[in-house]
């Protein structure tokens, strides 16, 4: 009989996974939202206003992202590409936190805090 109660546990919670992940997983943005998910093309300046690189972000509709940065191969800085995860922030914004790797002779790990706000368009 226990053998029997785990089972039908785990299935219920399986269910309980199943029909979690959909929702995410196939969920839409408010239409008050002016920000779409998709991939945008961003310059990144330094604080002086000059020019440092591009990037390309995806947003996906399961709330994770993908960076990558024309700067990372060098041949000043030597770092991966970023993933990580986005919510909707307040006025519409997109609100994310990625992660990416330093390589040699800096190794390290590195945590990037991002903030997308509306009048972006989406690359097509």
């Amino acid at each position: 009989m226990k053998h029997a109660c785990r089972w039908f546990t785990l299935a219920v919670l399986g269910l309980f996974a199943s029909v979690g992940s959909e929702t995410v997983l196939y969920a839409q943005a408010p239409q008050s939202r002016s920000l779409k998910i998709g991939t945008y093309v961003t310059t990144v300046t330094y604080q002086d206003g000059s020019f440092d690189s591009r990037e390309v972000m995806t947003f996906y509709a399961d709330h994770t992202m993908a960076v990558v940065d024309s700067g990372q191969g060098g041949p000043t800085y030597f770092f991966s590409s970023q993933l990580g995860s986005w919510k909707w922030g307040s006025g519409g914004t997109i609100v994310a936190r990625a992660i990416g790797f330093d390589f040699a002779p800096n190794q390290d790990i590195g945590r990037l805090d991002y903030t997308v706000s509306p009048g972006q368009t989406p690359v097509t």
